[in-house]
């Protein structure tokens, strides 16, 4: 069997057979994903898991200049999709009210450091970026952390960091989330 990199690297050169059996092998990873998401209350609005995971692979094999060495690029690359597509779905939404009620998302402890609430999909991405603009590695951190599904030892291994230093970043970016969505 090839290993992942080996898969990832033939991916980004657009090799077809690569491709499918990346996308065999890491099928069941990306649908936890889009499970998580949509459990947190992301895309209620009909969307299903694999609806999601279908959506989000079409946009990693539509990306341009991307390349996946290894399986921490691939699943930010993923992630980075994830939010996209749920950020397009909230944008397309609201558009829809015409400015009425946007999309509600439940938080448990992702940012919430009290009882869970519901949180505007279109804040939480207009703080992001923000906070991108601000401290690039933290919004890094969140995107991995909460759309992409990744637990802390799991963003340390993705991004070659301490899990001491991904918790200490973790603080800042909840907090200054938490403070940036008027909690």
């Amino acid at each position: 069997m090839e290993s992942l990199s080996t898969m990832l690297q033939a991916f980004g050169r657009g090799d077809r057979s690569a491709e499918e059996a990346l996308a065999e092998r890491l099928a069941g990873e990306l649908r936890r994903l889009a499970e998580g998401q949509l459990r947190d209350g992301f895309g209620r609005q009909s969307l299903e898991p694999t609806a999601l995971v279908n959506e989000a692979w079409l946009r990693l094999q539509a990306r341009d200049g991307l390349s996946f060495d290894d399986r921490r690029a691939f699943f930010a690359g993923a992630a980075k999709a994830l939010r996209a597509l749920l950020v397009a779905r909230a944008r397309a939404a609201a558009a829809l009210r015409r400015g009425g009620d946007r999309l509600r998302v439940g938080v448990q402890d992702d940012l919430a450091a009290e009882e869970p609430r519901d949180l505007d999909l279109l804040d939480l991405e207009q703080a992001l970026e923000r906070l991108s603009a601000l401290d690039p590695e933290s919004a890094a951190l969140v995107e991995l952390r909460f759309y992409g599904g990744l637990s802390h030892p799991e963003i340390a291994q993705h991004t070659n960091t301490s899990l001491r230093q991904v918790e200490r970043r973790w603080r800042f970016a909840r907090a200054w989330l938490h403070s940036a969505l008027g909690g």
